[in-house]
């Protein structure tokens, strides 16, 4: 399930028009976020916002 939040949502970055890096760091997040994987939110901020 997390494999697929992970593609939808770089595709769909992705057919959006966001560049390449951008769509795949948009989908590594929706699926952290959503996915299966149990992350706390804090690490996750503090890896994208550094």
């Amino acid at each position: 399930m997390t494999v697929l939040i992970l593609f939808l949502a770089f595709f769909c970055l992705l057919m959006a028009g966001l560049p390449v890096v951008w769509a795949m760091a948009g989908g590594s997040i929706a699926a952290l976020l959503w996915g299966d994987l149990h992350m706390p939110l804090a690490w996750i901020a503090q890896q994208t916002l550094r």
